[in-house]
């Protein structure tokens, strides 16, 4: 049971795990059990019990929006 969240975690990790979690989980023909141990890793993830602590950022590396800027849905091309 967790006890509350990590203490190092910011407002700028928030959208880095909800892609991680959508990523992990929008997956198709992942099996319902493979989806439940996904969120219980994430979730164990975020307990604080036992973190180590998280690697620092450089300055403007946390930038989601940059990182997933060139990304975008494809597209059946035509011809």
């Amino acid at each position: 049971m967790m006890s509350g969240i990590r203490a190092d975690l910011t407002p700028q990790d928030i959208p880095h795990i909800l892609v991680m979690a959508v990523a992990g989980l929008a997956l198709p023909g992942t099996a319902p059990s493979v989806r439940a141990r996904y969120v219980a890793l994430l979730f164990d993830s975020l307990d604080p019990a036992n973190a180590t602590p998280l690697p620092a950022l450089s300055s403007g590396e946390g930038d989601l929006h940059a990182a997933v800027g060139g990304v975008s849905p494809g597209r059946p091309t035509d011809g």
